[in-house]
């Protein structure tokens, strides 16, 4: 005996229908919002956000300019940013003033402790590569935004100023053990690395740049005291 085939229900037939419709609405939406940082319109990049000049010789129509803003307008730029903060505060905390060479139990790549496991050299050379992710992105915010120049480049918002202090002062990691002048004093300052991860929540930036704007009063206040 044969099987006797029956259609579906007209029901049946509309609900596979507006499944597929939805289906395809997912995913839609998922490649458009994969293709959103890349895919802009002919006014872009726009006056109202960024100078028409960059350096003195970036005009917005500049291939690495335009690379550039596509970079930091990117979702997951900040993201990165913040992983790579926390990351280093981690680093900055396996610091230990008591480790050197002369009481290393291993080698200078461990400590042969629990806290902290690596050694002076190792925390060194991952804060090279820690100042050097920073620098990049500094540089690439500058050719982005401008430096100085108008009132939409990189110094002209307040929440950059310690953004910027503090990749100045990383880079005396480069100097290595040298200390002229003091030089070495200047690497406490990568304490406030930590500060650049509030500066990416918008509740505690506004906190964070009365901070710096009060700094000017409170050294005029210290200098009269003494």
């Amino acid at each position: 005996m044969g099987l006797a085939l029956t259609e579906d229900p007209p029901s049946l037939t509309c609900k596979r229908q507006e499944r597929k419709q939805r289906i395809s609405v997912r995913a839609k939406k998922k490649e458009d919002s994969e293709h959103e940082d890349w895919d802009h319109g002919e006014d872009w990049p726009s006056l109202l956000k960024y100078e028409p000049n960059s350096l003195f010789c970036l005009t917005l129509q500049n291939p690495v300019r335009q690379l550039c803003i596509r970079g930091i307008e990117c979702l997951w730029w900040d993201n990165m940013v913040l992983v790579l903060i926390l990351l280093n505060t981690l680093q900055l905390m396996m610091f230990d003033p008591f480790d050197d060479k002369a009481n290393m139990m291993v080698s200078t790549v461990t400590t042969g402790k629990i806290w902290p496991p690596l050694g002076r050299d190792t925390l060194q050379v991952i804060g090279l590569v820690f100042t050097a992710l920073f620098t990049v992105e500094c540089v690439v915010k500058v050719i982005a935004m401008g430096f100085l120049r108008g009132s939409k480049s990189y110094l002209q918002q307040t929440s950059n100023w310690l953004d910027f202090f503090v990749v100045a002062m990383g880079l005396v990691d480069f100097a290595g053990d040298v200390d002229v002048g003091g030089l070495s004093s200047l690497r406490l300052f990568r304490i406030l690395r930590v500060l650049r991860a509030v500066t990416r929540f918008e509740s505690l930036k506004f906190l964070v740049e009365l901070l710096l704007r009060s700094i000017p009063m409170m050294a005029s206040t210290l200098s009269r005291c003494v």
